[in-house]
């Protein structure tokens, strides 16, 4: 029974993590509120804009912990110029939101040095 408890309490505490799908749509909504307040209004998002981001199967690793640091962390804004506004500068959790995520440009490299290593060996 006490096994039983102690599953149960895990796959609760699991599921009351922030899920990759939610944290998408809460960091959207966060991006669109600090974009009007550093813009003072001169910039905001329009119907839809905030869910633009979603990205699936992008083969990353999703890291609910970094997604709730990212969301409750301080966020500011970068300074205005002649030629842009000030625009939202997220906190650094939010880097760390998706980890080990492919790299595209290696799967293109890769395919490109062995095109060249025929091409040398017909040579």
């Amino acid at each position: 029974m006490k096994k039983l408890m102690l599953v149960s309490a895990v796959i609760f505490a699991a599921a009351c993590g922030l899920s990759e799908s939610k944290f998408n749509d809460e960091f959207g909504e966060k991006f669109c509120e600090m974009l009007e307040e550093c813009s003072e209004g001169d910039m905001e998002c329009e119907d839809g804009d905030a869910d633009e981001g979603d990205v699936e199967d992008h083969g990353c690793d999703y890291n609910a912990d970094a997604a709730k640091d990212c969301l409750d962390g301080e966020w500011g804004c970068s300074e205005a110029t002649e030629f842009f506004p000030s625009f939202p500068e997220p906190p650094a959790a939010c880097g760390r939101v998706l980890t080990n995520c492919p790299d595209a440009s290696s799967d293109s490299h890769d395919s490109h040095d062995s095109d060249d290593s025929d091409d040398s060996e017909e040579d």
